[in-house]
């Protein structure tokens, strides 16, 4: 009869030293690198079959194994949050930067119009602006005292005005809900057009006549006392 082949007994340190090179390596192949050099006299088959034997039922390595698996699941979902907060930067960025732009565009715009008003408007405009911008007085936290909504308008908005650019007038911004008001009323020149009255069309006009005419008439009026 055969004779069963002996099974390989490890001692305590070579145990201990298997297990060192299971964790220290994330795959086997790498696992019987280490074998080979931390034990040498050992084939590294024999080594490779108790090393797998024990992974599977020894409470140690189970429990090195929970733990090693544990932590690949925790670094791997670090890493997803990591990727995922990268690409909240990213369009947290893009979206700061569009609105930046939209921001400098709108000031862009506005600025603009203020300048737009600011070569027209004039004191023609101020019984059309007192008709549209609803009068009122106000207290203003910038000047300490109550304003007169129209004058603001002029102060700011107009070239035309007695006060001296500068200070928080200059600054202003709640006159700005006026801008509508102003470009109406610079399109309109002042005024709201009315249409004419047919019926009284052509009256009002006085006849001027021309200096040729008055010199002849006064030349035959110079001949006449002459005969």
């Amino acid at each position: 009869m055969a004779k069963r082949k002996r099974k390989r007994k490890f001692t305590k340190a070579q145990l201990n030293t298997l297990y060192e090179c299971w964790k220290d390596a994330d795959n086997y192949k790498d696992r019987a690198a280490l074998i080979e050099v931390r034990l040498p006299n050992i084939p590294i088959l024999s080594a490779l079959k108790k090393m797998r034997s024990l992974a599977r039922t020894d409470s140690k390595w189970l429990r090195w194994a929970t733990r090693k698996k544990n932590e690949k699941e925790k670094e791997k979902l670090a890493k997803k949050k990591a990727r995922e907060k990268k690409k909240e930067e990213i369009l947290k960025r893009r979206l700061a930067r569009e609105e930046r732009k939209r921001k400098e565009k709108e000031e862009k715009k506005g600025k603009g119009i203020r300048e737009k008003i600011r070569s027209r408007l004039s004191t023609d405009h101020y019984e059309a602006i007192k008709k549209r911008a609803d009068p009122q007085f106000f207290f203003c936290n910038g000047t300490h005292q109550y304003v007169y909504n129209v004058s603001c308008i002029f102060r700011i908005f107009s070239e035309q005005h007695e006060f001296s650019p500068g200070g928080p007038c200059d600054k202003c911004s709640r006159m700005d809900k006026y801008v509508p008001v102003l470009m109406e009323v610079i399109k309109d020149g002042g005024q709201k057009r009315t249409k004419p009255n047919k019926a009284s069309k052509g009256r009002g006009k006085t006849q001027i006549k021309s200096p040729k005419v008055e010199e002849t008439g006064a030349r035959k009026a110079k001949n006449s006392k002459q005969r």
